[in-house]
């Protein structure tokens, strides 16, 4: 079983830009995502409020909205249709309404004259990053911090308004809603206005026209460049989107969508979602009844009337200025989220212009990550040659679980989880369609004793182990993995260009020790064999009997041992992740090189071009790499020890792996 990654969230400390992020399709052809029935029972056990006036247990679900995007119009749909008062985590907008349950921290009833449901309480959120004037005024590049922000709100107390928040464990549906963009924007110039003017703050300074709509949107913009940082933004902002009005709230609307898709991609499994847009609502009456279905809630009353909208997009933006937001749009929502809003947006035009700004500002969401596949490969036995081929040919990045890898742009290029867990982006070039090679060794240990053996648990956990450029560990879920490319290697070329790695790190460090000790050469690579060799125990050794006697006339005896391990996990990995997966032996790349590229290429559904081994002769490395010659190392007599050695030591899978060298 799989899991798609559904949205990397932007973390963001320079900038004021916003891009925009809705769902949804016609709401009656929504699917509604039911729960496995024991997970459902677990949901429900741990997400249960009672109500002060009723011994009822219930659920609570989120109602899920940025501010503009119709939420006033949902609440009184839902509870006049259904005739039960829905909740908010905004006590300070109801008070004096009492809480849901007996804590003070909410939920909040929304109305006393209507009894709460009987099944689950849907309750508005708006979490956290959609403030105008506040700290808040970008969402976290944590999904999960944000999905506990969106079981906070606030509460009246006397005389001021404190924050209230109660535990997320007691949520067990989301509800997400979408608008059009654009109306959601100028919605919320109005909804600004109309708090300023009905409410004691008097100072309102804006017409109600473009040019005032413009002042309130720059005031915003300014606020966030004092707050995030704007210099590198301010220097270089395209000319295309200085003029276009709240590009600050569409960067903003952005990231608060990127993190709701993050939290439903992440908690999906334990709870039911629905993704539902406005206009639908207002234009498909049956799209009514199933959310009214997936809510569990009663169709009872009417349907009140949509209130009559009181502007027009094009009262605020023109056609250039809608264009030069959507380009925008396309380089920092991820594929989720653009594939959602798509059809609310003319045609972006201007992609290239802004894909600077969208790697700066969005990095994680710059390009959108895509499902991952695993490069497996004992050391050394060619995965940087598969790497830097697919990446030159293909014009996409791969990724890693080290950020060595990357060099000193480890801290330029995020990560799939935008933490320090990794995998890591390799390069800057943007990020491929469907699938992104990640290159891991796993759990490997080249010069151990053959006494230590690794378990396939520890293997495994290696496989998504990670490595900062700190030298931190991190690790992330193997089941995001829908592919596998397992890279073999002839052993004796393997265990030979070992030594050749080892030797030349001696010359980069100057180790004249290990240089005037072993020769670039087979005599030298003998005299290190058993050097290696003569380390482990020989009071207790690892092998008897004729494994024992092949053992010592196999020079490198322990690192072969290691890489027999290896590939045998790397086997049971295989068939343990039930995902699609190949083989590719480093000698077809010197045999029939286009063949195997092409094998990759079809595999990852990756573009490439028809004269692959022109394009890669081309590179010197590349050349060098496919030119060179098998070494020769090994004598007849110790490659038959090695092949009894191996095939004593190897699963039936990997044995069929590995006996065409042998």
């Amino acid at each position: 079983m799989t899991r798609n990654i559904v949205c990397a969230v932007a973390l963001v400390s320079l900038t004021v830009l916003a891009s925009i992020s809705i769902w949804g399709e016609k709401i009656s052809n929504f699917k509604i995502i039911p729960l496995n029935p024991l997970i459902r029972s677990r949901a429900l056990e741990l997400a249960t409020v009672t109500s002060d006036s009723s011994s009822t247990t219930r659920t609570i679900s989120w109602l899920l909205t940025y501010p503009g995007s119709g939420e006033d119009y949902i609440k009184e749909l839902i509870q006049e249709v259904s005739q039960t008062s829905m909740a908010t985590n905004y006590g300070f907008e109801v008070h004096p309404h009492p809480s849901v349950s007996s804590s003070v921290n909410g939920p909040y009833i929304i109305r006393t004259d209507l009894p709460l449901p009987s099944s689950t309480i849907l309750t508005e959120s708006h979490c956290t990053g959609y403030c105008l004037s506040c700290p808040d005024t970008l969402a976290t590049g944590d999904w999960r911090q944000f999905y506990v922000r969106c079981g906070s709100g606030n509460f009246f107390d006397t005389y001021e308004s404190n924050v209230a928040r109660y535990k997320t464990e007691s949520v067990s549906m989301l509800l997400h809603l979408i608008r059009d963009p654009f109306d959601t924007i100028i919605s919320r110039f109005y909804m600004d206005y109309d708090a300023a003017t009905d409410g004691a703050d008097k100072h309102w300074k804006y017409n109600l026209d473009r040019q005032g709509f413009k002042e309130w949107c720059d005031d915003f913009n300014d606020r966030i460049v004092e707050e995030e940082d704007g210099t590198w933004l301010l220097e270089h902002i395209p000319p295309q989107l200085a003029g276009v009005p709240c590009h600050g709230l569409f960067y903003q609307y952005v990231l608060w969508h990127n993190n709701v898709a993050e939290v439903m991609g992440s908690l999906g499994w334990r709870m039911s979602e629905y993704h539902v847009k406005y206009e639908d609502i207002q234009d498909d009456k049956a799209g009514v009844f199933d959310l009214f279905q997936f809510l569990g809630l009663p169709v009872q009353g009417s349907i009140p009337n949509v209130p009559k909208e009181r502007f027009t997009q094009q009262d605020y933006f023109l056609d250039s200025e809608r264009i030069a937001i959507s380009s925008l749009l396309k380089v920092i929502a991820c594929r989720t989220v653009w594939s959602e809003i798509a059809d609310y947006l003319p045609e972006p035009q201007m992609q290239d212009v802004y894909s600077p700004v969208g790697s700066h500002l969005a990095p994680q969401t710059y390009g959108s990550w895509p499902n991952l596949v695993w490069l497996l490969s004992f050391p050394f036995s060619g995965t940087d040659f598969t790497i830097r081929s697919v990446e030159k040919l293909s014009r996409v990045t791969t990724a890693t679980n080290y950020a060595a890898d990357t060099g000193d742009n480890y801290h330029v290029y995020p990560n799939v989880a935008y933490t320090t867990a990794g995998p890591f982006r390799r390069s800057d070039r943007p990020f491929p369609e469907n699938y992104i090679l990640v290159k891991t060794q796993c759990e490997v240990c080249t010069y151990c004793d053959p006494r230590h053996k690794i378990t396939y648990t520890e293997f495994i956990e290696g496989c998504s182990r990670t490595r900062s450029s700190y030298n931190i560990l991190g690790h992330y879920d193997p089941t995001l993995i829908n592919k596998i490319i397992h890279i073999v290697r002839n052993p004796f070329d393997n265990i030979v260009f070992t030594f050749r790695n080892r030797y030349k790190k001696a010359k980069q460090n100057l180790d004249n020790d290990f240089l005037n000790t072993y020769q670039y050469a087979p005599e030298g690579f003998k005299k290190w064999c058993q050097h290696l060799d003569s380390r482990f125990n020989k009071v207790n050794p690892a092998f008897t009997g004729d494994l024992a006697k092949a053992a010592e006339n196999i020079p490198c005896y322990g690192i072969l041992f290691q890489y027999v391990q290896w590939h045998n996990h790397a086997h049971q990995v295989r068939q343990q992740m039930n995902v699609p997966s190949i083989v590719i032996h480093y000698e077809d790349y010197q045999a029939q090189l286009t063949s195997a590229m092409n094998t990759i290429f079809n595999f990852v559904q990756y573009p490439h071009p028809d004269n692959i081994e022109e394009i890669l002769l081309q590179d010197e490395f590349l050349a060098d790499s496919i030119l060179e010659p098998s070494t020769n190392y090994y004598t007849e007599q110790e490659k038959l020890a090695a092949g009894i050695f191996v095939r004593e030591l190897a699963s039936q899978d990997a044995l069929q792996t590995l006996q065409v060298y042998f």
